[in-house]
């Protein structure tokens, strides 16, 4: 069975993690692959996230390589 749980910010760690439903904190980084509540498809979506070092900016990239935002309490699973 899949853990579903919302995505965070750490300021001091500068990474985004999973908070899942039981309390458990799971650190994200780069080339980690999840699902994600696409609301557009009603579906979940395999992503991978991603940092760009030149611009200090996180995103993910889905289906065909296409880039979306990462934002807090996003609805995510693995």
């Amino acid at each position: 069975m899949k853990k579903e749980g919302v995505i965070g910010y750490n300021e001091n760690s500068g990474r985004f993690y999973i908070s899942l439903e039981d309390g458990e904190i799971y650190e994200l980084h780069a080339g980690e692959i999840f699902e994600w509540w696409n609301n557009e498809s009603w579906k979940w979506k395999p992503v991978r996230i991603e940092y760009n070092p030149d611009n200090d900016t996180w995103y993910l990239i889905g289906e065909n390589n296409i880039k979306y935002p990462v934002w807090k309490n996003m609805l995510v699973r693995f």
